[in-house]
């Protein structure tokens, strides 16, 4: 239970971290950075914009892909995005 915790904090305080971030180009790919600990993977052609919440789990985004604001990634299953594809 306290992993559990523990892994729920983490997401909070990487989200809220990622979120304070500007929503402009550079921010848009440092996101997957500081995501990655959560178990985000995310190809480096790939962005994420701001205000959007990633839970601790298997997010996987492959190429050219843009994930836009405010998308919420529950990941209580392993999620796969493929090729140029946006959210």
């Amino acid at each position: 239970m306290l992993a559990r915790i523990l892994r729920k904090s983490l997401a909070h305080f990487l989200n809220w971290v990622a979120g304070l971030l500007p929503p402009d180009p550079v921010s848009n790919r440092l996101r997957p950075l500081i995501l990655r600990p959560l178990g985000l993977k995310c190809h480096r052609s790939s962005s994420i914009s701001s205000g959007g919440y990633v839970n601790a789990g298997a997010l996987s985004i492959a190429r050219r892909c843009f994930i836009n604001q405010n998308c919420f990634f529950d990941l209580t299953a392993p999620i796969t995005i493929k090729d140029d594809v946006v959210v």
